[in-house]
């Protein structure tokens, strides 16, 4: 476990609780992220906040985290519903009428006789993120019972409230992840649009320091890397959205456009800086190393000034005798060995960064 340094208030999982259902009180989205900018600012103490900020914006938008916990509602009713020694068909009717799991478990643990919670809470968040984590490798029913008992010995009902709502994705505070990085400022979300990594927003944007650090970089860097783009994190990309006629597409493009051919392949998104490469599909998941392995050796010559740059493109099998493109899916490892003639050809159809130079604003 890790240091004990963290054991403060701001770092108390009802404090976090406590947070989230005022944001969740409020219905204006610009008030419920002064609300959180001050609690960052001053902490529960109103002398300054002493919590783990970047665990506090990760809990804050849970999504972004991807975690799969396999646990839908009604294997949570069965799991707990031996915990507290249950009615399983209760608890089930209860959901229909709460529409909420978490509120569910909540009444029912406050009921349970078997396991009575906690009459003040003594969870920190990092205790909370080291349950979570093992949560995600236990995909047994005996394994997932034990952790959530041990949750549970610890826990308040409001605890195991905020905790459910941690697994199903959703605190239930009617804030999007935008509506809590505005609490840092108006560029940390755009950032976090562009590379999808709360560490790095975290770094560059929270705290007084990291603000100020954050400004004069932003003054520094100001014509070569305006949007926050950063080398070696990948970046959402742009998708095509469908015109049901070419007049449509003009008038999505007042200003011109241009067309290309859209090849039916396998999108890759290249980092490259120095020597070293990552390789990003569509889902924004590393490319898997036989697909792209000998394009390391070829981009440095069609881009001899790249040394830190990022490429939008396709790949795609091509046969050699032919010069014919091979059918989306003949990439795979296995139908790959059955086109003996073929290479992977790169197809770069943007240029995103070049020799540090974000060029998406052209």
């Amino acid at each position: 476990m890790a240091s004990k340094g963290w054991h403060n208030e701001d770092n108390k999982l009802d404090t976090f609780r406590r947070i989230c259902d005022e944001i969740a009180g409020e219905s204006s989205y610009l008030k419920k992220a002064e609300k959180l900018q001050r609690f960052f600012e001053k902490g529960s103490s109103g002398k300054g906040f002493k919590g783990d900020t970047l665990l506090w914006v990760q809990f804050l938008i849970p999504a972004a985290n991807q975690r799969v916990y396999n646990l839908q509602n009604k294997a949570l009713i069965k799991l707990f519903s031996r915990i507290f020694n249950a009615d399983q068909q209760q608890m089930h009717l209860d959901l229909e009428q709460d529409g909420d799991v978490s509120e569910t478990l909540r009444k029912h643990f406050a009921a349970s006789k078997k396991l009575k919670p906690q009459a003040q809470s003594k969870l920190y968040l990092q205790e909370v993120e080291e349950m979570l984590l093992k949560l995600v490798e236990r995909t047994k029913e005996d394994e997932q019972t034990d952790l959530l008992q041990k949750l549970c010995s610890k826990a308040t009902d409001l605890d195991l409230r905020t905790f459910i709502r941690l697994v199903k994705h959703d605190l239930r505070i009617n804030a999007r992840a935008r509506h809590i990085l505005d609490a840092f400022g108006p560029d940390a979300y755009p950032t976090y649009q562009s590379s999808r990594d709360l560490v790095a927003i975290v770094g560059q944007f929270a705290g007084k320091e990291n603000k100020k650090d954050a400004s004069s970089a932003v003054k520094k860097v100001k014509k070569t890397n305006s949007s926050g783009i950063q080398v070696m994190t990948p970046i959402s990309p742009m998708l095509a959205s469908p015109c049901k006629s070419v007049e449509e597409a003009f008038k999505k493009s007042p200003t011109g456009l241009y067309s290309e051919i859209k090849y039916d392949g396998e999108r890759v998104q290249i980092h490259k800086q120095g020597n070293d490469f990552k390789f990003f599909s569509r889902n924004l998941k590393p490319v898997v190393d036989h697909k792209i392995r000998d394009l390391k050796k070829y981009i440095p010559l069609a881009f001899p000034g790249g040394g830190k740059m990022i490429l939008d493109s396709e790949i795609i099998l091509v046969d050699t005798d032919t010069g014919a493109l091979l059918p989306f899916g003949s990439l795979g490892a296995h139908k790959k060995h059955t086109f003996t003639n073929a290479a992977v050809c790169l197809f770069v159809f943007d240029c995103i960064l070049y020799d540090g130079e974000d060029l998406t604003q052209l």
